[in-house]
């Protein structure tokens, strides 16, 4: 493997998953340094391009400002839907006299609000779209799973998701994103990160 032709492999849509071009990157690196010996010119050479692939691969991974505000615009339109409080912070067992809540979605690690995501949004802990989009359809399911069908709670996601749907079909086409074709789509289809043109830029820093 060599940086030339993960270009080529760039320019031809081959790579589907950021991880399979990190893959074949980590193997260029691995094949220089199991060659040439870790301490060898060669061998320095690799480890430092990796630390400048590292740097770049951060960088170019990081969601735009221009992404960030359609999510924060996004809410706007969430908020419009019925009952959307009872989203808007943590669930609290007590308060609501539900103590199995916790455990019949997976434990409390996998609690998820929109009070919580919105933070985690203005705090840039999404690196992409798709990130931000994980964790709400995570709150979705939660709901779902916790509360059966046709009862007050489930109907008030259901309205929610519905809201949701929409919205992010106008944050895919400002992003130039494939348009959801399900309610859950792949995480990694949505992430900017994994576009041809975000990958050919890490691939040409790196190179240059």
């Amino acid at each position: 493997m060599d940086l030339l032709t993960m270009v080529k492999k760039l320019n031809k849509g081959i790579y589907k998953r950021h991880s399979e071009l990190m893959a074949d990157f980590e193997l260029i690196v691995s094949n220089c340094v199991q060659f040439n010996g870790a301490e060898s010119q060669l061998g320095l050479e690799a480890k430092a391009l990796k630390k400048v692939w590292d740097l770049e691969w951060e960088k170019a991974a990081k969601m735009s400002y221009t992404d960030k505000q359609s999510l924060l615009g996004l809410f706007n339109k969430l908020n419009q839907a019925p009952s959307v409080e009872l989203f808007n912070e943590p669930v609290d067992p007590v308060k609501y006299q539900i103590p199995t809540c916790y455990a019949v979605i997976g434990g409390q690690q996998s609690a998820q609000d929109l009070g919580t995501i919105k933070a985690n949004l203005v705090a840039d802990q999404y690196n992409s779209i798709g990130e931000f989009e994980a964790d709400v359809r995570l709150m979705l399911k939660n709901c779902f799973t916790f509360n059966a069908p046709t009862t007050p709670v489930e109907v008030i996601g259901r309205d929610l998701e519905k809201a949701f749907d929409i919205a992010m079909v106008k944050v895919c086409k400002d992003a130039g994103l494939p348009l959801p074709l399900d309610h859950h789509p792949p995480l990694e289809t949505h992430a900017r990160a994994l576009s041809p043109p975000r990958l050919r830029k890490i691939s040409r820093r790196v190179i240059q």
